[in-house]
């Protein structure tokens, strides 16, 4: 068995570590710690899978119900195999751009990896709230001081200030939950939760809706989503789309499908439209821009649409696709927004106009950068193209005039296959091109892979979040 509480020790010791040979003045890599910690973690992952995982319940304040309480509830596998495997392939893009105070940056990508991953094991809600918190606060230090040194700060305040919303509206549902449960532990308030009054039950999805909608994000909550990506890192960036984001998207399955259903069930048609205006919105938004990283910002953003329709039409097929498309969704953005950086490195900036002909110039690069266009368009035999054929089916089913969603896709499809033409066939825009080395085809090989993995093998995914419980 392996003790769930190892995925907080190795990232705590890495954390300690890197004080030391800073304060010391030692001459590791702080790179080296990270990513020793980083492959303890996928070691012991991959462990727990096979022989299993150990929990622990330690009383800490016993008058409200606050324990330090670590478990595996029916949906925390998919979400921690992307939040323990996606920072381990970022770690070279931190390498390449993270130039100053190092020591500081990685204690706070450490921090970032325990408290994303400590958010899915946490059986209490107040200790789900600190870890959920953590991960919020350290990214906003990412964005402010490592981000755009031009915008970073203001993008790093907007980011905060609608993340602290998000997070007083999960501390308003999580109160709510104790007030008609008189527990703080998930497995209570799952076998308790259906009692709560269905006027309640409305109270605590509206304040889900606000955390869910700001942190996925959704419109028209998703005001601080263009700035706080396109002024972040590299890094910060892939944290911000392929983790954070799913932050919402676990919430919402947690709490809306698994814990007030019957709220859910007399609003989903509501629900349902949101996450459909949101897609044809933001499909539309998208295509006026000619930013690269802001096109991608966008619309990664019809992806958690589709996530939050798959939910809200409570089917088991929508859910199932829900969860794919999560996973899914991540590892591409990943490569999307990784071999974004890249280009921009080699170009000088994210402005399409200023890129192109690089397919002859940087053949490894543009492989892999077609082949994360097609994962994103739902090509079939990749990831997406399960996920998104779940969600429609499990949609179609409550609300048939749901397909009006794949207009968006369609649209999306467009401004996708125009990023290719101009950046990979476009007229060779300057000499001197360098194609992306060893480290980095490892990097895109590892993220192809998950994207394939699950593309031909969904069930892997699907299962891992079933009957555990």
């Amino acid at each position: 068995m392996i003790y769930l509480l190892s995925f907080l020790l190795l990232p705590f010791i890495g954390i300690i570590a890197l004080m030391v040979n800073t304060f010391l003045k030692c001459r590791m890599r702080e790179e080296k710690i990270v990513g020793v910690v980083i492959a303890g973690t996928v070691a012991i992952f991959f462990g727990g899978l096979a022989l299993g995982f150990k929990g622990i319940s330690i009383d800490l304040v016993s008058k409200i119900g606050f324990s330090f309480s670590l478990g595996i509830n029916s949906l925390s596998l998919p979400f921690m195999l992307i939040a323990v495997i996606i920072p381990g392939a970022l770690l070279y893009t931190a390498y390449k751009e993270i130039k100053d105070n190092k020591a500081f940056f990685y204690i706070l990508y450490l921090i970032t990896y325990a408290s994303l991953i400590s958010v899915f094991i946490s059986y209490n809600f107040i200790l789900l709230f600190i870890f959920w918190e953590a991960a919020v606060l350290s990214l906003f230090f990412i964005i402010s001081f490592w981000g755009d040194k031009d915008t970073g700060r203001a993008s790093g305040m907007k980011f905060l200030v609608f993340t602290q919303l998000s997070s007083l509206a999960l501390l308003a549902v999580i109160l709510l939950l104790f007030s008609y449960t008189g527990s703080f532990s998930l497995y209570s308030i799952l076998q308790l939760a259906s009692s709560i009054p269905l006027l309640i039950q409305y109270v605590i999805l509206f304040f889900l809706l606000v955390t869910v909608m700001i942190k996925m994000p959704l419109f028209p909550l998703h005001a601080w989503m263009p700035d706080s990506y396109l002024s972040a890192p590299t890094t910060g960036t892939v944290l911000l789309s392929s983790l954070l984001s799913k932050l919402g998207v676990y919430a919402f399955l947690l709490i809306g499908f698994e814990m007030i259903p019957a709220a859910i069930l007399h609003a989903r048609i509501i629900l349902i439209g949101i996450g459909l205006l949101t897609v044809l919105y933001i499909a539309v938004v998208a295509t006026s821009q000619r930013n690269l990283k802001k096109l991608f910002s966008y619309s990664s953003m019809i992806y958690m649409a589709m996530i939050f329709i798959g939910i809200s039409s409570l089917t088991t097929a929508g859910a199932d696709g829900a969860i794919v498309l999560t996973v899914s969704h991540s590892f591409i953005i990943a490569m999307l927004f990784i071999l974004t950086g890249t280009l921009k490195s080699r170009s000088g900036s994210y402005e399409i106009s200023s890129m192109g002909g690089y397919g002859a110039k940087m053949p490894a690069l543009s492989v892999f950068f077609v082949f994360a266009v097609l994962a994103v368009m739902g090509v079939p035999g990749l990831s997406n193209f399960v996920g998104e054929f779940l969600v429609f089916f499990g949609a179609y089913s409550v609300l048939p005039i749901a397909l009006i969603g794949l207009i968006g896709v369609i649209i999306s499809t467009n401004y996708y296959l125009s990023a290719i033409k101009n950046v990979i066939f476009g007229r060779l825009s300057r000499a001197g091109l360098r194609d992306i080395g060893k480290l980095e085809t490892l990097q895109m090989l590892l993220l192809s892979s998950f994207v394939v993995l699950v593309g031909v093998l969904p069930n892997l995914i699907i299962s891992m979040s079933r009957g555990l419980i």
